[in-house]
């Protein structure tokens, strides 16, 4: 783990995995070490976009509804959600990150490894859920089952535009 830590090109070198197929995961490797930079305003407004985008649905399933919604609120219950969902992610890759650092290690604890960190990302994709539903709901004045079925809807509402997008151009 300390070689990992200060060496993280180790990431890369998997030839010794006979099991996997090494070129396909050093090019997902390469793709998850291209870093955006802070500065970069396309990946911001793109962000930005995608909030808007749900927080503009949710908010007109509000208003058909006929509840009571503030868009900002809604925005910002938005970004608190893409933020966590952001979080949960990157503790899969940190998950994914560690299997892989010891597929030297013994079999035993590769096995204990993969379980506790199993059961660490099933509680925080069900933290990730129950969040997403109260924050979504409590932004629509519903319950959390609504909440998560709008942002969800939202989002592969967006997926759906963007999809079609990358079709047509």
């Amino acid at each position: 783990m300390r070689n990992f830590i200060m060496n993280p090109t180790i990431f890369t070198r998997l030839e010794h995995l006979s099991l996997l197929n090494v070129v396909e995961i050093n090019g997902l490797l390469e793709q998850l070490n291209n870093k955006t930079p802070l500065w970069d305003m396309s990946h911001w407004l793109l962000l930005i976009v995608k909030a808007l985008f749900m927080a503009v649905l949710i908010s007109l399933y509000a208003l058909w509804r006929s509840r009571h919604c503030y868009t900002m609120t809604v925005l910002t219950g938005v970004f608190h959600c893409i933020a966590y969902a952001q979080l949960v992610i990157g503790i899969y890759m940190f998950s994914l990150g560690v299997l892989i650092s010891f597929a030297k290690a013994p079999i035993v604890l590769v096995l204990l490894l993969g379980v506790f960190l199993s059961i660490i990302c099933v509680l925080l994709t069900m933290s990730l859920l129950t969040v997403v539903g109260r924050v979504s709901g409590a932004t629509i004045s519903g319950n959390t089952f609504e909440g998560l079925l709008v942002i969800t809807g939202a989002y592969l509402i967006w997926v759906c535009i963007k999809f079609i997008g990358l079709l047509l151009f």
